[in-house]
């Protein structure tokens, strides 16, 4: 059959895609719709965001010389949640902040510098292991220590750190000495997870903070 073309008016057949003298588009052409792509909107399940926190926690419980670990781990996992594009974004996001944060804490020097540790010393220290304290038991602490400077101290951070027999580290915490006088000392108690293999424990004064 055969029909005018619209534009220049020349008789054309119907079946033509286009007229042959204009080029004039005579058949409409399916709108293909765009598929979207699964990866552009879907997220994935935040399995390594929740892993991220779970490390960012590990490293805020852990002593200051232990925190490298756990920190660089929430990193690595934050940066893995962002890149398979997990639920809680803004999430990942702060668990970055956060971690990087950590990290610049537990390598900087501040009021509670290492060089203040020549102003501080440990008098005494004992501990022993009560298996029967509570559901799992515990390792109970005690330290006592000296400011042998002539400024007072803020507080002295102290850490315990066990072992079983065959030197094996099970465990790492830490407590504050707090408000020492000039030639003074002060004690602390404090509590460390009970493995039952502990065989020998050592303390280390960490940082020292001078009152203001």
């Amino acid at each position: 059959m055969l029909i005018k073309c619209p534009e220049c008016e020349r008789e054309v057949s119907d079946s033509a895609p286009s007229c042959p003298s204009c080029g004039f588009p005579l058949q409409k052409q399916a709108l293909v719709e765009p598929v979207p792509n699964p990866a552009s909107t879907s997220h994935a399940t935040p399995i390594f965001l929740v892993l991220a926190g779970i490390a960012l926690l590990a490293g805020l419980s852990a002593p200051r010389f232990l925190v490298f670990m756990p920190v660089m781990l929430t990193l690595g996992l934050g940066v893995t949640s962002l890149i398979r594009r997990e639920k809680g974004r803004v999430a990942a996001m702060g668990i970055l902040v956060l971690g990087l944060a950590m990290l610049f804490w537990s390598s900087s020097d501040s009021s509670t510098s290492s060089s203040n540790l020549d102003a501080a010393e440990i008098a005494d220290w004992s501990w022993y292991a009560d298996p029967d304290f509570g559901s799992s038991g515990t390792v109970k602490w005690n330290v006592v220590v000296r400011n042998v400077s002539e400024k007072p101290i803020d507080s002295a951070k102290v850490e315990l750190t066990t072992y079983d027999a065959a030197g094996k580290l099970l465990d790492s915490t830490f407590t504050f000495v707090d408000a020492i006088p000039p030639g003074a000392t002060r004690s602390a108690d404090s509590y460390a997870d009970y493995y039952g293999s502990e065989s020998k424990a050592e303390v280390n004064l960490s940082s020292v903070r001078f009152s203001d």
